[in-house]
């Protein structure tokens, strides 16, 4: 799948997809290199950017989300740190309020 695109082989996306899954599970899927570039910035500057390939980004979002649904399960419910709409000012909030 190296070069591909998301609207590149329309037709055969699922049959793509089904070998990414297939080298996941197999243990036989290996990233890409990361295309390295540089984006200009003022004063002449520049910021490094790198791109993953469009395969690697699925599988990171997949890992991303067993990751995310299995630590929902660990946590417990008055827990605040690190979990999605959750932030530290809730905490201290939580904390006054109890203190009180």
């Amino acid at each position: 799948m190296a070069g591909v695109t998301a609207a590149h082989d329309q037709d055969k996306l699922e049959e793509n997809i089904q070998d990414l899954v297939r080298g996941v599970k197999t243990g036989g899927y290996r990233a890409k290199r990361v295309r390295r570039g540089d984006i200009p910035k003022d004063k002449g500057k520049e910021r490094p950017l790198g791109l993953p390939a469009l395969a690697d980004k699925l599988v990171q979002r997949a890992c991303a989300k067993v990751l995310k649904a299995n630590d929902a399960q660990d946590v417990l419910e008055f827990s605040t740190g690190y979990r999605p709409k959750r932030s530290a000012q809730e905490t201290v909030a939580d904390l006054l309020f109890h203190l009180q």
